[in-house]
């Protein structure tokens, strides 16, 4: 799949759901980056704790922002 697709999903998102994009993206690059050192896959509360931090850790200003540049395709 490439890059344009993704991008394309990610626009007919409602923004209601961007959070939960957002999260699942940051769990797949985590996921990457395991796999990149070998590791052994994370379990679910992993996932659910590390989901939770990052959730916490983008404010609604910084999510506007990204949602108006995906929306007029500047970023």
């Amino acid at each position: 799949m490439s890059y344009e697709t993704v991008i394309e999903q990610v626009k007919a998102t409602p923004v209601e759901l961007l959070d939960e994009v957002s999260v699942f993206l940051n769990f797949l690059q985590y996921r990457s980056t395991q796999n990149q050192s070998k590791q052994k896959k994370i379990p679910d509360e992993t996932y659910n704790l590390l989901a939770g931090t990052a959730a916490s850790a983008v404010t609604n200003s910084a999510r506007e922002t990204i949602w108006e540049q995906i929306k007029n395709d500047t970023w």
